[in-house]
Parts: structure tokens; sequence; C-alpha cells
């Protein structure tokens, strides 16, 4: 009897091919009976394993081939790992391994995660079995030897593992173990270190090594294991195998073939267990605990119908009691706590949690459940076995706060995020394979855009079996079409979940649950989120919202400017509605502070405005989607915005259910159903547009269960298998005819209509948490229109400014670009009408320059109070001074044409909306703002005049080429060196970038500095190494205050060229993949290459050595060293990027490379 025991399927990711489901389907039609499951260095497709094989019915067995070095506390790069495989007996052994992998991730990790022969020596070994692994066994590291025999007198479970593999450093292995099996009496074990399913799909494994390693398919020299045969063999194919490598007798080869049985027979009894979710304790009795806050609440809350929501409260608390959730709700309660503390706005709900009123009295929520009619059966049923899940929006500019206060109250290793698998999808297997193959990515273009879901050509199969581009495509490149076929679905790489967050009362790096590894800087759980669930993790979504950054600056403009009263008489913060001016401040009454929670949801004015198209700056309707469903729909009440929000969704759209909803609500008939379906969908006009309508009409027509309902509903809108539907059906015709509301003819045609019409229905409690928002902004626009605009304007990147800015002029405010005195830094501010821009919006304006022009920099002194406590005075002769002068800074009567505004800043405001003033004629100012590029530092210029026009070039006669001379700013001025970067979405990283790609800023020579990626603070301000981050401070105060011996270096940021490898901030990846590092650089960084032209280049960080190189990693070793580099024939020194100061406490490698990019210029300019 044969079983693998040595096998890598997708989750040892890039060199595994074939997932657990094609694996022991195959398993499965060749009869074994055991899989083993050996990845390197992980098990985190582990349970999807076991799924696998239990579908399958096979028995799994869970492994690992972990890395292993004599030491993890040495790290150098030439280091030998070797390999050694452990597979699991019960569940002591599983816990062990993974204390071990996590130990391996957090301090092991270098390059891969590794153990040592001291961790080895010290672990329970009675659950684990150990086999030697393959030629790259660790018996073949220092030290190894002595390992093993320390394993023999420790009594362990050792197997030399044995492969038929026709290469010579396995005949050397294979002849070294039969000789230490002699002498150390460990038996062999055959096994064959499958990385692939079938025999032909070798060819789809070297292709996954060609895209781990950037290599080219026609490259003779790439990787690639160089022999064939690591399929899933059989026993006879194992046995000829061995025979035909020679060196073993026909009984040895059987007896090492049936080691795997009895090594299988060992393993088969243990399985990972599904276990119970395990939170820390909130109090002494959480019940009780839970129950005091919801009773105070419901006091403390003027319901109209007490009694209802007491009763509503009854069966809410029963069935969380009884499910023992009370702690949960007290973890959130607790979260909640902390922000209303600390002053952080949260968004009044999102997803099914709005259905619950024990989430409103908690304020997890601000939805009144009873109010709006939210089921609470959605989010909690009796039957259902999952635990809820609650899902916050915080403020986005404190969502790390957040997540720092629960690692700190709970422990740094009873928390952790969750693991993403990201897949060889559609164009990302496309682009990934063409690459590979060279094909031109103008023709891979072509073809990616037309993989499209609506037209049901979501795979690159479909694709090219639907479209004659696809036809033509596969024509010409077949070698590569068919291994993006092939490879379409596998796993590529990990990622991080953008909100969760675990929270246990274990410490995670027990092993019980799993071992727990870094993912960008964040400590994760090795599972995705369904396993993690599996093992018994709870997870948090933390999300970050920026609309909640727009209504509490809004907030603050409106408190500033005029305040809040509270009228005795009236009840409520909001008094004298039907004013001519909106809210008045009443003659009496009391400042009090501004809730948005207390605004009624039936204020007219709001539905006008909505359906009239006036939505820009509205939460979730602003698009044009919506906004012209918003215009047909014609919105009069709270819940048409609830509609709204659900109906813009494609499925909805694409179905004609959108179209259907609009033509009732005006009045088209249909005809009528059961009248309790009717009754359901009253609201609707007899169409379930919600997930909570499909559940009550199985419930209410057939008395089925919440539970069962819910269940129905999960089936119908995942659309998934329609025969898991089969039993329910049934019991829906039964149900119907003991109910007496269908016979069977009837209940069997209302089914298949109901499955039809609940595909697209959405979940109602989260779209009226999205339509409070609505609700809100455009309330605050409507009856606050300047500063909700201003905040918008400051914060939503997503919004059109021009949009926001005519909007403004609608209600009687006008716009005015950067003023002394009146303008913020970074903040739209408003006075007397007139929203002031900040002066961040001026082109090439950082946070530092701003700051500095609104006062806050060295050149500026105090003179009186204004609206951020100061009146900033600039010395008006400085650089920046003579730079603002020219932007109209000073001179609040300065007008400006459209082409002069969008030379200076990054907005225009119409001239039609501007007040008629005189201002020359066009270009009047030219010949000064001349004057002024020819006087100043070029910095300023070029930052300030990138798409400047063609007859200021002509006046600017530079000198270029040499390093001892200024770069010509006319190359530069031929136009924007990376036109069209906003819109760029070629590479994944444009979904995770917040504000947008990051541009390059000019410098006064041609010397480029490159970062790798922008960060959270460049993001947020639009400017490469940004002087307020950690990076940023210390680079430029390395290159302004080092000493040297003739004083300090005094290189300011203005000499240089600054851009990063990668323009889009990586949240969630933290950073870029190859894949996309070659993207950017192809799309961006070549160009400006070609326009700038460097001689010297700074070139930070491993996605730099990359870029430039094709190299992977390396850059503390080359950091100090100068190559020249005939790709982009520029000298590049290498650094050390500064961020890794802080990461590792280790400056040496950074001050190398400064030290000689030092030296570098001072040999260039001669000095």
């Amino acid at each position: 009897m044969f079983i693998h025991l040595h096998l890598h399927n997708e989750f040892s990711a890039l060199d595994g091919y074939g997932t657990a489901e094609q694996y022991t389907a195959r398993a499965a039609e060749m009869n074994f009976s055991h899989l083993a499951l050996t990845n390197h260095g992980n098990v985190a497709g582990a349970i999807k394993w076991q799924r696998a094989c239990q579908k399958a019915g096979i028995i799994p067995i869970h492994g690992c081939e972990a890395y292993i070095v004599p030491d993890i506390s040495r790290k150098f790069k030439a280091e030998r790992r070797g390999h050694i495989t452990l597979l699991v007996t019960n569940m002591d052994g599983w816990t062990e391994l993974c204390r071990m992998l996590t130990v391996a991730h957090l301090e092991g990790h270098y390059y891969k995660p590794r153990i040592d022969f001291e961790m080895i020596r010290e672990m329970d070994l009675s659950g684990l079995i150990i086999l030697t692994g393959c030629a790259a066994s660790f018996l073949n590291l220092p030290g190894g030897f002595k390992l093993l025999a320390e394993l023999h007198e420790k009594g362990a479970r050792v197997y030399y593992e044995i492969m038929p593999h026709n290469i010579e450093p396995q005949q050397a292995q294979n002849q070294l173990v039969c000789e230490l099996s002699v002498q150390t009496e460990f038996p062999l074990v055959a096994t064959n270190d499958c990385h692939y399913v079938l025999r032909s799909e070798h060819k789809a494994q070297e292709m996954l090594l060609a895209i781990q390693t950037k290599a080219k398919w026609d490259d003779p020299k790439r990787w690639s294991f160089g022999f064939t045969g690591l399929h899933l063999r059989s026993e006879q194919e194992m046995f000829k195998a061995f025979q035909r490598l020679g060196g073993f007798t026909d009984a040895e080869i059987q007896r090492a073939l049936d080691a795997t049985g009895m090594i299988a027979a060992e393993c088969e009894g243990f399985e990972i267990p599904q276990q119970d979710i395990n939170l820390p304790s909130m109090a002494d009795d959480p019940d009780k605990a839970l129950d005091d806050l919801c009773q105070t609440a419901l006091q403390a809350k003027p319901f109209s119908d007490p009694r209802a929501y007491e009763d509503r409260y009854r069966v809410e608390y029963t069935l969380i009691k009884n499910k023992g959730f009370a702690d949960y709700f007290l973890i959130v309660y607790d979260l909640i706590q902390y922000a209303n503390e600390h002053g952080i706005m949260m968004s009044p709900g999102r997803g099914s949690v709005g259905g619950s009123l024990i989430a409103y009295l908690l304020g997890i929520t601000e939805l009144d459940p009873i109010y709006h009619d939210l089921s609470f059966s959605r989010f909690i049923s009796e039957d259902r076995v999952d635990w809820p899940d609650i899902d916050l929006d915080f403020q986005k500019e404190h969502r790390a706060r957040i997540v720092e206060y629960i690692e700190g109250k709970y422990g740094q290793f009873n928390t952790c995020g969750i693991t993403t698998d990201s897949r060889l999808k559609g164009r990302a297997v496309l682009n990934d394979v063409g690459r590979a193959f060279r094909v031109p990515p103008a023709d891979i273009a072509q073809v990616s855009k037309l993989i499209d879901t609506k037209a049901k050509r979501d795979t690159v199969k479909t694709m090219l079996d639907g479209t004659d581009e696809g036809s033509r495509f596969y024509a010409v490149y077949k070698d590569a079409a068919r291994l993006a076929m092939k490879l379409e679905g596998q796993l590529r790489q990990h990622g991080l979940h953008p909100g969760a967050v675990v929270i246990s009362a274990d410490d995670l790096r027990d092993g019980s649950r799993g071992n727990l590894k870094m993912q960008k800087d964040r400590v994760v759980s090795c599972f995705d989120m369904e396993d993690a669930e599996y093992c018994g993790l709870m997870k948090l979504d933390i999300l970050g919202l920026v609309t909640l950054d727009v209504l509490v600056y809004c907030k603050e403009l409106i408190k500033e400017s005029r305040s809040f009263w509270f009228h005795p008489e009236s009840g409520e913060h909001f008094v004298w509605k039907d004013s001519p001016g909106g809210y008045m401040l009443p003659k009496e009454g009391k400042r009090v502070d501004f809730d948005y929670d207390k605004i009624p949801f039936d204020d007219p004015k709001v539905f006008a405005e909505i359906s009239a198209g006036n939505t820009a700056g509205g939460f979730q309707i602003s698009g044009r989607a919506t906004t012209q469903l918003a215009q047909d729909m014609i919105i009069t009440e709270f819940k048409d915005i609830v509609a709204l929000i659900a109906l813009v969704r494609p499925g909805p759209t694409d179905s004609g259910m959108t179209e259907m909803y609009v033509a009732r609500s005006k009045g088209a008939t249909y005809g009528q159903q059961h009248p309790i379906y009717e009754q359901v969908t009253a609201d609707t006009h007899g169409i379930l547009i919600y997930q909570e309508q499909i559940m009550q009409v199985i419930s209410k027509v057939a008395g089925m269960s919440e539970s069962d309902a819910d269940k129905v509903r999960k089936i119908i809108a995942k659309k998934r298998d329609l025969a898991e539907l089969a039993p329910y059906e049934q019991q829906f015709v039964d149900g119907c005819q003991q109910m007496e509301t269908f016979s069977a003819e009837q209940a069997r045609a209302f089914w298949a209509n109901l499955q039809e019409l609940g595909k697209y229905g959405f979940n109602k409690a989260h779209s009226t948490g999205y339509a409070v928002l609505a609700y809100w902004t455009c309330w605050c626009k409507i009856n606050y229109p300047g500063e909700f605009l201003a905040a918008c304007l400051t914060y939503d990147e997503k919004e059109d400014k021009q949009r926001l800015i005519k909007d403004a002029y609608r209600y009687g405010f006008t716009a005015s670009y950067p003023k002394d005195g009146l303008s913020d830094p970074l903040r739209w501010t408003i006075h007397d009408r007139v929203m002031y821009a900040p002066f961040s919006e001026i082109i090439g304006m950082g946070e530092t320059e701003a700051k500095r022009a609104a006062g806050q920099g060295p050149e500026r002194k105090t003179r009186m109070k204004g609206f951020f406590n100061m009146k900033p005075v600039v010395n008006q002769q400085s650089d920046i001074g003579k730079v603002l002068k020219a932007a109209g800074v000073f001179d609040p009567e300065r007008m400006f044409t459209t082409e002069e505004a969008g030379q200076l800043f990054k907005f225009v405001i119409d001239p039609d909306l501007t007040p008629t003033q005189d201002s020359g004629e066009p270009g009047a100012d030219y010949p000064e703002l001349r004057k002024i590029l020819l006087d100043l530092d070029p910095v300023y210029a070029a930052e300030l005049w990138f798409d400047i026009p063609g007859e200021f070039v002509n006046a600017i006669s530079l000198p270029s080429g040499l390093i001892t001379e200024e770069h010509a700013i006319a190359q530069a001025f031929k136009g924007p060196l990376c036109p069209d970067l906003k819109d760029c979405y070629d590479c994944p990283l444009g979904d995770q970038t917040g504000k947008g790609p990051v541009g390059p800023t000019m410098g006064k020579y041609n010397i480029m500095i490159t970062g790798e990626a922008p960060g959270p603070e460049e993001d947020e301000h639009g400017w490469g190494f940004y002087e307020g981050a950690p990076a940023g401070k210390l680079l430029w105060d390395t290159l302004l205050n080092r000493q040297a011996r003739k004083g300090k270096w005094n290189l300011p940021r203005e000499f240089f060229y600054v851009t990063n490898i990668c323009k889009c901030y990586p949240s969630k990846t933290r950073t870029p993949s190859h894949t996309e590092i070659e993207t950017c650089y192809d799309r961006w960084l070549q160009h400006e290459i070609e326009q700038m032209q460097p001689r010297i280049i700074l070139a930070f960080g491993n996605t730099s050595l990359y870029a430039f190189t094709g190299e992977k990693g390396g850059i503390n070793n080359l950091s100090g060293k100068v190559q020249w580099n005939e790709r982009v024939r520029a000298w590049i020194v290498w650094c050390a990027h500064p961020a890794s100061v802080k990461r590792s406490g280790d400056s040496q490698y950074f001050d190398r490379g400064m030290e000689t990019f030092y030296k570098i210029l001072l040999k260039a300019w001669g000095r």
C-alpha cells in the first residue's frame, strides 16, 4: 500500500500547482485512501485540504515541509536552508507544529520562515513524525548528523525519505539515507515530492516558477526543476520509477512504499477540529451586564410605544443569552465607548446588525429597527450556528487608533489580522503569463478589457471562446493562452484583510488555532476568514470611512461659524425650521453640542434636492447612475432613499427589476399575488428588493422557520447550486398546504418565481444604514451648504471639485483660491460666505510648504487671531513668498483665467461663476510670472507651473545634461511627466490607494531619488517622502543637517527630482508585488526617466533594486555601492530605505548609502 506523504499544492504559492479539490478528485480516481499535504513553511491550506478530502472520501494527513537552519538568530544572504518534513498524528502534534511555525514566521523569517535545530530538540515530538525531506534535507547542513543522532536518542519517529527522481543531488541523497538507515535503524520511506496533479501539468508548474522569478519563458537560464514526474503517481508508477533509477532491490523499494501505509495509519486518527470561539470575559456575569446596559437605555430613550420595544428586546436578549453572545456585544460596546470618549465618529450602521434593537440600545448603531422595520433574524436566528458579524465604520483618519486600542486592551498576541488569498484570475493571469512569453502589453490589454462579468465573460476561457479578439489572440499566442487558462484560479499570493481584527481570550501563539505570521507589518492568522472562523477565531471588521471625516469637519465648521442653541420650549437641538434662512438662532436658549442622530428624517427639502439630481457630496448617491435613478424614482420619503441604494446595484439594474420598480412607483399596474406577499412588499410596489423580504415571505407563506428562510435566502442570493434548494422546495410546498395559502401547483410556481426575484435582494439593514448617511450628508448640504461643501472639498477625494464648487455657488456661496490670513494649510475654510482653498491646493505644495504658507514655519509670525488662531504674515521677498504672490495669495482681488488657474492650482473655479471683475487682458500678468520663473529657485517654478505654456519654455535658457549645471526645466515642461496618473488602474494597487496615485516633484538638478511606494502620509498629502512621515523626516534631516568637515551637508529637497517606483499606496498589501513594480515602471517611471534624463539616481530599497535590475533582494549588501545602469544610462547609488531604520533600529546600511551619495555629489559638482 502506497500513500503520498510529501505533496505541495497551490498553498506552496507559485511553486505548487493544483487546488485541494483537483488533488483529491484525482486521488479518488486512483483509489488512494489517504493523502498528505506538506506545503513549504505553512499550513494555510490545511483546513481546505481537510474539507476536500472529506468530500472525496479520502483521509487527510496534515503536515508541513519546514525550512530549517542551524540557528535562526543568524541571518546572512548566502545561508543554506534545509528542509524537514513533519507529519501530524494527533492534536498535540498539530499544536506543536503551529507553535513552531509561529516562531518561524515572527522570529525566524529571513526570506523564508525558518525553524532551527534547537527548536526541534526542545519541541514535543510525540505527536509528530519526521521525514528527512528532499535533496535539500537538513542532513546536509552543518550539524545535521548530530541533530539526527539526538533525535535517535530522544526516541523520535524518523523516516529517511527516498525519491525516484533521476537527478544527481537526489541520487546522492538516496545513497546517503540508505547508509544512515543501516546505522541508525530508522526506516526508509518512499515519497514523490508532488508539485502538480497530472503528468501533463509540469509546464503549468514551470510557469508558476517563471512568474515567481519574473523570468521569460524563452530564457535558457530561467529556474525550473529540470525534470518531470512530480505528479500524483500510482504505486506502480513509483515502483517502476525506482527500478529505472537503480540502487535499490525490488524488496527495498516495496518496503519503502509500504512504509507510507504504516505512517498513514498513525496519522489517520487526527483531523483539525472545529473549535468554539473563546472571547475575553468582559464581566463576572456578562449576561447581567448586558441586560443592565440595555435596560438603562430602554428607560432613557423616548420610545413612542415602550411595550413594543420591551417585547422586541426580550426576544433578542433571550436569544443572545442562550447562544452565549453577551461578551461579544460587550466587547463591541467597549469599543464604541472608547470611540465616543475620544471624539471618533462611527457610521450609523453597516450590515445586518442594523436589525438589532440591542445594538441600537448599546450605541453600536443609530438605527431604530422598529422604526425602520428591520429584521433581527437576518442578523441572528434561532437555528443559526455561526456567530453574529458586526462591521464597524470609523473615521478614516482615526481607524489606526481603534486598532491600537484593541491590541493594547486585549494583548498583542490575543489579537491579529486575517489573511486573504489573491488568485491568478482574468487580467492578472493574462498579464503574468503574457509577460513571461513576451507578449506585447498592448495585445494583452486589448483582450484583458474584454473579461467582463456582466457579459458572462468572467474567465480567460470564456473571453477567448466568446470574442473575435480573443480568438485572434489565441491563434497568435496559443501557448500563452493555454497556460493562462490552465493557471486561472490558482493561488498567487497572500494578502491582508483590510478590516478584520481578531480578538481572543487565548494567546494565539499557542498553536491550537493555527499559526501566526507577519503580513505587511501586521501579525495575522495564517488562515483566511472562513478557515479562521472554523478554528474558533472571532473577527470584527474595523473599517475607515472618509464620509465620517467629512461630517466631523462639517460639524466643526458649523459650530465655529454659527454655533448651536437649545430652545427650552422646543425640546430639540434644531428649531425654527421654517424660517427663510434655515435654522435660525432663537432669542432664548443655551449653547449645546451638535448631534447628527437628532436630525429628523422628514425634511422635504432633502427629498426634493435628491429628486432634482443635486446629489454632489451625498454618500453613496452622488454617482451618475444613482443620480439618474433618483430623478427617475422621485424621492418623497426616507424609505425611498433606502430603496434607491438597493436598486442601483448591478443585479437589479441588469435584471430589469429597477426599471420595473420605477414604473410601478409612477403608477404602472401589475398582477397581485397572495395577500401575504403583497403585505410584505407593500413598500416596494410588489417587488422583492430586500433579502429580509425574501425571508418574511418564505416564513409567513409557508410557516418555515426564520433560520430555514435565511438558509434559502443565502442559497438564492449567492447563486449556489440549485440542488441545495431541493429539500427546501418540498418543505415550502408542504408548508403552504398546511397554512392553506397555496395549492401544491401554485406553491411550486410561486417558488420558481421567488428564486428569480430573490437573486438580487439587498440587505435592507445595510441599505438603511447607508441611507442614513446619505440623508445626513444631503441635510447638511441643504442647511449648511458652505460648511458641508468645504468639508467635502477637504476630505472626499472621490468627488469632483468643480462639481462641488458649482454646488456652492448654487447655494449662494463663492469659492476662492488660497488667501493670506484666511486659508488653512490643508483644509478648506469658510468666512463670510466664501470658501477658501487651503495652501495645499497650490500645485506642488506639500504639507510642509502649506504649513509654512499658513504661518507655522520659521518665516511667519502671528499678527491676530483668526479661524486657526493666527493670521499669518509672510516675508514676501522670500522664495516661497514670491511664489505665493504669483498665486495671488496676498491680493484679495486677484482673478485668474481658466488657463492660469490650471497652471497654478489643483482645481479650477469656472470664471462664469466668479463675480465679474476687470482683471485686464488675458495673460496680462505673464511678464511678472516669467520674471519670477527666472529669478526663483527652480523647484518652486517646477512645482507651481507643471503644465506651463510653451511661451514660457522659450524664456528659460537653462543648460542641461551636466550635474555641474542646473537641470533644464524646459525639458520637464514639455508636459506633465505622468499624464493621466490619477486615472491609472493598471495594477491592483490602484484599488488600494486612498487618495490616488502620488506623482513626482521636480528639483533643481537632474538628480533623481526613487522611493518604493507611498506610505499613508504620502498618500494623504500627495508628496513622496513627505517630511512629516518617519522615512521622509529621516531622509531630509540627513541631507540637510548631517555634519561634514566643512559644515552641514545642506542638501535641500529642492535640489532633487523625487519619485516612487510604484505610485499608489499599497494600503492592504504594504509591499508592491513584482508584477506591480514592473507595471508601474513600464507605465510611468520609464517615461519619467526619458523626460528627466537623470545622471545620478539615489535608489532606495529592494523595490528600486528590482525595478532597475530584476534582482529580488539584497539591498543591504549593495547599500553604499555605485553602479552604472545601462538601462537608464545613469549612475545608481544603492541605499537601504529610511523606513528600514525605523523597523530594525539599525541605521548602518542607510548611513552607508547616504555617505556614498554625498561623496558622489561632491565629485559631480567638482567640490
